[in-house]
């Protein structure tokens, strides 16, 4: 049996999930928070697809409280149709008030980064890395950021 409060349930959730299509909207992830206030908190989620909903060529970006947040997508598996089946989702979100829900949406048709980084750019941001270790008798080193200097290409 159907009750009333049922069927308004079910008429709001698909008032929701007709307002969420409409606008190019996947879904909606959820962020609880259950402690102090927090700033710039990475998160890193599974998400199921259905097929169509996310070509491999999309960009996947996050609205949360109107703000635009960057995700990073690596495809996990796809439809047979080639869109998106699962993929791993990682962000950071920018603030999580104390005892608070937040709701992100996740969008298609976002566009790439324009630029990416450069060598030079890596080293002004004082970028280093570098490794060392002796093999039977033997010490071997390398540093990234002395190859970035020198622009050494890697083969």
């Amino acid at each position: 049996m159907i009750t009333r409060s049922r069927i308004t349930l079910l008429l709001a959730a698909a008032l929701l999930a007709a307002r969420a299509a409409a606008a190019g909207a996947i879904t909606d992830v959820r962020f609880q928070n259950t402690g102090a206030a927090q700033l710039n908190v990475p998160v890193t989620f599974g998400q199921i697809f259905a097929a169509g909903d996310m070509k491999k060529s999309d960009v996947l970006v996050g609205k949360l409280a109107g703000a635009t947040v960057p995700l990073q997508v690596d495809v996990k598996a796809t439809h047979a149709d080639g869109s998106v089946r699962h993929a791993i989702i990682s962000a950071i979100v920018p603030t999580l008030a104390a005892g608070a829900t937040g709701a992100m949406t996740l969008n298609t048709g976002g566009t790439a980064a324009a630029s990416r980084a450069t060598p030079a750019d890596l080293l002004a941001a004082g970028f280093t890395a570098s490794a060392a270790a002796t093999i039977a008798g033997v010490k071997y080193t390398a540093s990234a950021d002395q190859l970035l200097k020198v622009g050494a290409k890697a083969t």
